[in-house]
């Protein structure tokens, strides 16, 4: 007994510091992420990211595992990637409401906001907004600039302009006065500036584009120094100023393309699928298994039930057929059983298909979507919802009640959506594409005719291909 105690000791001992490693191993990963994250080198913290969500899940590291999804976002939401970053989001701020965390929680709902107004979606944006002054943050000096501030981002894609300018105004003397960071008085500049901009006044603009090129200068950051640029460009472009367009679009290609190293970026996005791949398919065998195991529950509950009630129904047969002086000396037309009584209803077996629970749910929409961002498998031409679901190992009636229920939408309307994104990446991308025609383009994407195509662009971008692609590289 004292050799089995003993050999159980030195087992749990193990198993601590083998726990203790892996979550040093985690914090180290992490802090390396964010270190490189800090110094604008995101292609390379979005690698040790994955890392690190990896040792995270390993060492069931819940929180760390919620901390690191944000991190992910926020590198999609600089590289503009907006659906990316609002998928990331989403699972962050479903996991952070799950664990209780309400600090997490009310930093992926901030976020939230700031992706919807990214994507110009008022409605969202507004219903975050009112979700976000609910949920407070910890740190109150910063909970009161966000909600300042995206009180003012969400009046401005409402076009409420006056009442966007006066927000944007306070948030900035809040964050001067509270000395909160050049980043956040930038932000505010930034705003402001886009707001004149959006009221067609570029020349008004301008002041609060040469402090936001200022600060970003004195911050030494590339990334904000890119986006002054990119609005400089913009706002001389709309004054009819060609010559300090052109000049600030240049220092704003150059920049951008040493932020985003788009080759380590694509590198580290096929890391990532790869990653959700392999875990996805470890939780729908384990979904598929648990499916296997409700169904043979579900057999084993209705045998029973069928051999209670045929038990019970020899049993009222038996009953019935006694005779009149039968113990407890009940009269025949008062018998157990008699006309008097009711009879008995067997119900037809309920063959309901089982529903998904949350969690299921969320485990296959993972896997979908891990399927649904490899552009070369949307592509194929043939590709159906019956090849969706044997790519995720589940069903078609699975797949579509999840795409139904995550998007709001058909399979066919997320396969149209995630082309066209693909299409308007390809027209955007001068460098790698400009050779290729739209008709290349769109035949690339598995897209049979030109109809078919400008149809679908124009009806999820609002114009038609060769209007996007005149838009993004004048």
């Amino acid at each position: 007994m004292k050799c089995l105690l003993t050999g159980l000791t030195l087992m749990l001992a193990v198993l601590t510091m083998r726990g203790a490693a892996l979550t040093d191993s985690v914090t180290m990963l992490k802090a390396q992420a964010d270190e490189l994250f800090n110094s604008e080198q995101y292609s390379k913290a979005l690698d040790v990211y994955i890392d690190a969500l990896d040792a995270a899940e390993r060492a069931g590291d819940r929180r760390m595992s919620i901390a690191i999804t944000g991190n992910i976002a926020n590198i999609y939401a600089i590289s503009d990637e907006y659906e990316r970053c609002e998928h990331y989001i989403k699972m962050g701020y479903e996991a952070a409401t799950q664990q209780g965390d309400q600090d997490l929680t009310a930093k992926f709902i901030i976020n939230s906001v700031g992706i919807y107004c990214a994507m110009n979606d008022a409605a969202r944006a507004r219903r975050q907004l009112e979700l976000m002054n609910t949920n407070p943050l910890t740190d109150t000096v910063l909970w009161r600039f966000y909600t300042i501030h995206y009180a003012g981002d969400v009046s401005r894609i409402e076009r409420r302009y006056d009442t966007a300018h006066r927000l944007a105004a306070e948030a900035l003397d809040y964050a001067l006065e509270r000395h909160i960071g050049l980043r956040y008085e930038m932000v505010e500049y930034s705003e402001l500036a886009s707001i004149a901009l959006a009221q067609e006044r570029p020349l008004d603009a301008l002041p609060y584009l040469r402090q936001h090129l200022h600060k970003a200068d004195s911050a030494d950051s590339r990334e904000l120094y890119a986006t002054s640029c990119h609005m400089l460009a913009e706002a001389y472009q709309k004054a009819g100023y060609e010559d300090s367009a052109q000049f600030y679009s240049s220092i704003y290609n150059t920049l951008r393309d040493s932020v985003i190293d788009q080759r380590q970026l694509a590198a580290a996005k096929e890391k990532l699928y790869q990653y959700e791949n392999r875990r996805t398919q470890g939780r729908i065998s384990s979904l598929n298994d648990q499916v296997t195991r409700q169904w043979w529950l579900l057999a084993v509950v209705v045998a029973l039930s069928l051999i209670a009630l045929t038990l019970l129904y020899i049993r009222r047969n038996k009953t019935i057929e006694a005779p009149s002086g039968a113990v407890g000396g009940a009269s025949p037309s008062g018998a157990v059983g008699g006309a008097s009584e009711p009879s008995v209803e067997f119900s037809s077996l309920d063959r309901t298909p089982i529903h998904l629970n949350d969690e299921q749910v969320r485990e296959l929409a993972d896997r979908i979507d891990a399927v649904m961002s490899d552009v070369s498998i949307i592509s194929d031409t043939d590709f159906s919802l019956q090849q969706l679901a044997q790519l995720v190992d589940s069903n078609t009636k699975y797949v579509s009640y999840t795409i139904n229920e995550v998007h709001g939408k058909t399979f066919k309307n997320l396969l149209n959506e995630r082309r066209i994104d693909e299409a308007a990446r390809r027209l955007q991308d001068h460098e790698h594409y400009g050779n290729i025609t739209i008709q290349g383009i769109y035949q690339e994407l598995g897209y049979n005719s030109a109809a078919a195509f400008i149809q679908a662009f124009k009806k999820l971008k609002g114009m038609t291909p060769s209007q996007f692609q005149k838009a993004a590289n004048s």
